[in-house]
């Protein structure tokens, strides 16, 4: 499973990169996904921290798309969506202090969830 969401979380930077956007057929269905696999695996942690990325998004604190992506990796592991959105702020703080221009937050993303992966290890 883990595969799959690095796949996904590949794209998804991919398609934050080129565009600046990620698009909701993307977003969408991992969001309605691992909220169906939480419901039959409950973790009542993932779902806090999920609500909590929720409201952050509902008040604007993070765009759309990365409040989505967010949202299904919290809904999958809390410990790697904390761990996707603290290497998201090193990609904005580097993206700052070198490009000059806003950060593609699912670049971040998909580098926790590598480190992640191999902290698991």
């Amino acid at each position: 499973m883990i595969w799959g969401l690095l796949i996904w979380l590949a794209v998804c930077a991919w398609e934050d990169v080129r565009k600046r956007e990620v698009p909701n057929g993307l977003t969408l269905p991992m969001l309605a996904g691992m909220t169906v696999w939480r419901v039959f695996h409950p973790d009542a942690g993932a779902f806090m921290l999920a609500g909590v990325i929720f409201v952050m998004g509902l008040f604007g604190l993070l765009p759309g798309g990365d409040a989505k992506g967010l949202i299904a990796l919290a809904l999958f592991s809390p410990e790697l969506s904390v761990l996707a959105l603290l290497m998201a702020g090193v990609v904005w703080l580097g993206y700052r202090l070198f490009r000059h221009r806003k950060a593609p937050g699912f670049a971040g993303f998909l580098t926790g969830a590598i480190l992640y992966l191999a902290l698991r290890r």
